[in-house]
């Protein structure tokens, strides 16, 4: 898995769920504009959070199928 500070990673995510940032292509560090209602992109960015949670247990040999369900029925993440 690819390492990245843990800025750029949240960043990373942040994109993925889908947060609007002030001018990203002019620099990546730009502020989310909150100005939106993002009740999807918060939902969005829990589910990739938690997802990535599991994926550190799983690629570190420390998956457990009873863990990553009880993370995932505890943020409400679908399987």
């Amino acid at each position: 898995m690819e390492r990245l500070q843990v800025n750029e990673r949240i960043q990373k995510l942040a994109d993925q769920a889908g947060f609007i940032r002030f001018s990203p292509e002019e620099d990546p560090h730009t502020p989310i504009d909150w100005s939106s209602d993002y009740t999807y992109e918060l939902e969005k960015f829990a589910e990739l959070i938690v997802q990535e949670c599991v994926n550190v247990l799983h690629d570190n040999e420390l998956w457990n199928r009873h863990i990553s369900h009880a993370l995932k029925e505890h943020f409400g993440v679908e399987e």
